[in-house]
């Protein structure tokens, strides 16, 4: 059992030495960690794919329009086990022509003339379904649309409407995977941050313990002062271990927006623009958002779908006019008589009207499910700026409060600066205790990673605030 730990523990270990080896690490900037996201978002491949079909389903659509050409061929071999039915036309006549001839022969008996006498019949008469065994039939079918009641026109601007509702679908798509880029860079960024902040603070602490060791030994300081900064240390390396994991998380977060391995190390190179200010009030920046969220305008475009596909139900009272042309070139040709086993080409035109006379009236149920559907997307539009409205209010203030949070943070860490150069000098005069130091130490830790939590939170509050704008000045 133990050697199976063992065997266990070790390729544990050797996989992660693997793994640490063949891990990379990039340095990216804020721009180039968008631009990569959206290039190769699978999200926006899949809404890239929905409007390319679109664009092909208003082609095929307006191909109603047009005129279509249709083939038919057909080979076909009969049994030779069917009799023609004929007809003797000669032999029908003889009751007729007998009598006739026997008085004219009577006649020029009388008048001393030669006899006539009637020709003779073979007999067999005419066959009028001959057996041609092998036949072959060909129709060429020209047809073009008159009139369907609009049917076509308005499917054109239902698929148009179809394909901008794809593009808006795209943009928010492409909102989507931009603000979620952000959100995992500077989250990567406030735990790097708070890293370093660590690391500085430990490599500080381990000198001021050597320091603080030869003070003891000289009788300058206490074994209390030196324990004191060691739990200190103690209490630095602890959250070194808890951040690592963070940044780790938010590593393969951001991997995994940017589509690339998990491993990766990210080296970001954008620092938080503190500077960056947003000058409209909190009314204006909801009517922008009215005006720009893709959301409200796809629901826009919902309610004109539905309005003209209430047109195209009402259209199914109208009648449809087709014209058609046909030619036939066929062997035998079934429209000459009497049939021959050669190709024969006919042709005919004609003008179709069909229209449905009564159907329970479904037009009309139709109808009033597109009026319906219109009345839901307007009511969904109304909803949809309700929750904009209160979206955009809680971000506004959000970012007012880590504004705040970020002038306070500052200054902070200008008293916390100072504080340690003061207590530093006092330190160093005999006039305070090494603890006291320490102290000062802690809260200058605590102020410079609340200075860059508060700066990240700041970008944060304005990537979302963008977002639910739409887009800021």
């Amino acid at each position: 059992m133990k050697k199976n730990r063992f065997l266990l523990s070790f390729c544990l270990i050797l996989f992660t030495s693997l793994a640490k080896g063949q891990s990379t690490t990039q340095a990216i900037t804020l721009q180039e960690a968008v631009e990569a996201a959206t290039g190769k978002s699978k999200l926006l491949k899949i809404a890239d794919y929905k409007i390319k079909a679109s664009q092909l389903k208003y082609k095929e659509t307006a191909a109603g329009q047009w005129a279509t050409l249709n083939l038919t061929s057909r080979y076909t071999r009969l049994s030779n086990n069917i009799q023609p039915f004929a007809i003797d036309f000669a032999g029908s006549l003889t009751p007729v022509l007998t009598p006739l001839y026997t008085g004219i022969n009577t006649l020029n008996t009388r008048n001393n003339l030669p006899l006539i006498f009637p020709p003779s019949s073979e007999g067999g008469g005419q066959a009028l379904n001959p057996q041609i065994l092998d036949q072959f039939y060909n129709q060429l079918t020209l047809q073009q649309l008159i009139y369907a009641g609009g049917k076509v026109r308005n499917g054109l601007k239902i698929a148009k409407l179809g394909e901008e509702m794809n593009k808006l679908s795209y943009d928010k798509d492409k909102a989507d995977v931009i603000l979620n880029v952000k959100l995992a860079y500077w989250n990567l960024y406030k735990a790097q941050q708070g890293l370093e902040q660590l690391n500085a603070t430990e490599t500080q602490i381990n000198a001021r313990i050597k320091d603080l060791e030869n003070m003891v030994k000289v009788g300058m300081a206490t074994e209390s002062d030196l324990l004191k900064l060691k739990v200190q240390l103690y209490n630095v390396q602890l959250q070194k271990i808890e951040i690592q994991n963070t940044i780790n998380v938010a590593n393969a977060a951001l991997n995994m927006q940017l589509n690339q391995d998990l491993a990766i190390k990210n080296d970001l190179k954008s620092m938080p623009n503190t500077a960056q200010t947003v000058k409209a009030n909190l009314p204006e920046l909801i009517e922008k958002a009215y005006s720009q969220r893709q959301e409200l305008k796809m629901n826009e475009l919902n309610v004109k779908t539905a309005e003209v596909g209430e047109k195209i139900a009402k259209a199914g009272y109208l009648p449809q006019v087709v014209a058609q042309v046909n030619g036939y070139y066929a062997n035998p040709n079934q429209r000459v008589f009497p049939q021959e086993a050669r190709f024969k080409e006919t042709g005919d035109a004609s003008l179709v009207l069909s229209w449905t006379l009564w159907n329970w009236n479904i037009p009309k149920h139709q109808a009033e499910q597109y009026k319906l559907q219109a009345l839901q997307a307007q009511e969904f539009n109304s909803f949809s700026k309700d929750n904009i409205a209160l979206e955009i209010t809680q971000h506004f203030l959000s970012l007012q409060n880590a504004l705040a949070r970020l002038n306070l943070a500052n200054e902070t860490v200008k008293q916390a600066e100072e504080n340690y150069r003061v207590t530093n000098n006092r330190v160093k005069q005999g006039l305070s205790l090494t603890s006291d130091l320490i102290d000062a130490e802690v809260a200058l830790l605590n102020a410079k990673i609340s200075q860059v939590n508060a700066a990240t939170d700041y970008e944060l509050g304005l990537a979302r605030l963008e977002r639910a704008v739409g887009g800021l000045e």
